[in-house]
C-alpha cells in the first residue's frame, strides 16, 4: 500500500496538471481511471451514485441524509432516501446502519428513519387533539400515521405529563382528559336522574311501577 507521501504527492501533482494550460489538462476519462486507481489502492473511500457520474464520500453522504431527513421534518423512509440522493439502497442502509449506532435520537422503524424531535411534535399535535376532543384512539392514530401501535404507545406514555396533558388508559388503548370524564359522568347522571323521576311520576299516576308492577319500587 502506498504510503500518505505519495498519495499527498499524487494530489498535488493531479492539481497542478488540472491548472495548466488547456492542452495540458487531464480527460475526463484520465480522472475517472486516476480515482479508480486510488479506490483499488484503497486509498480513496467513496460511493458512487446510480448513474455512475458522481463519488461521494461516506462522511458527505451521511451529511445529505442528515440534510434529507430534516428537510422531511424528522421522519423519512430509506427508500426515499435511495431515490432522492441516487445512491444504491444498499449504501444507504450501510450508512444509516452507522448513523444509529452514533446517534442516540435516531430510530429505524419499519423502514422509516426517524428523529425523536418527530415523536415530540407528534406528541405536541396528539395533545392538542386531546384537549380539543377530550380522548384520542392510539389505534386510530398508529394507522394514519402508519407506525406500529407498539411503539406508539411506548413513546406515547413516555411523554405523558411533559408533553401530553391527559390520562392513558393502556389496555384501552385511549388517551382522555379528567374534563372528557367529568362530561360523561354528568350526562351518565343526567340520563338516570330523568329515568327516576319518570318513573316515580308513573307511580304517582298508577300507584305502581309499570316496569315490575310494585308500589314504591322505584
Amino acid at each position: 500500500m502506498a504510503s500518505w507521501d505519495e498519495v499527498r504527492k499524487l494530489a498535488a501533482d493531479f492539481k497542478r496538471i488540472q491548472n495548466t494550460s488547456t492542452a495540458h489538462k487531464l480527460s475526463e476519462r484520465n480522472c475517472v481511471e486516476i480515482v479508480a486507481k486510488l479506490i483499488e489502492m484503497k486509498l480513496l473511500d467513496v460511493i458512487y451514485t446510480l448513474d455512475g457520474k458522481e463519488y461521494v464520500t461516506p462522511q458527505c453522504f451521511e451529511r445529505e441524509i442528515k440534510d434529507e431527513l430534516h428537510v422531511h421534518r424528522g421522519r423519512i423512509n430509506i427508500v426515499d432516501l435511495h431515490q432522492i440522493l441516487n445512491v444504491d439502497l444498499r449504501h444507504v442502509e450501510a450508512i444509516v446502519e452507522e448513523l444509529l449506532k452514533q446517534d442516540d435520537n435516531l430510530v429505524l422503524v419499519q423502514g422509516d428513519l426517524i428523529e425523536l424531535s418527530y415523536l415530540d411534535q407528534l406528541a405536541e399535535e396528539v395533545n392538542d387533539s386531546l384537549q380539543e376532543s377530550g380522548q384520542v384512539l392510539v389505534a386510530e392514530l398508529s394507522r394514519n400515521r402508519g407506525l406500529p401501535l407498539s411503539f406508539l404507545v411506548e413513546n406515547l406514555h413516555s411523554r405523558m405529563g411533559s408533553i401530553i396533558h391527559g390520562q392513558f388508559d393502556s389496555v384501552g388503548g385511549v388517551l382522555y382528559t379528567e374534563a372528557y370524564v367529568a362530561r360523561h359522568r354528568s350526562r351518565v347522571r343526567g340520563i338516570f336522574s330523568a329515568a327516576t323521576r319518570y318513573c316515580s311520576d308513573l307511580i304517582a299516576i298508577y300507584g305502581a311501577c309499570l316496569f315490575c308492577t310494585q308500589t314504591n319500587c322505584c
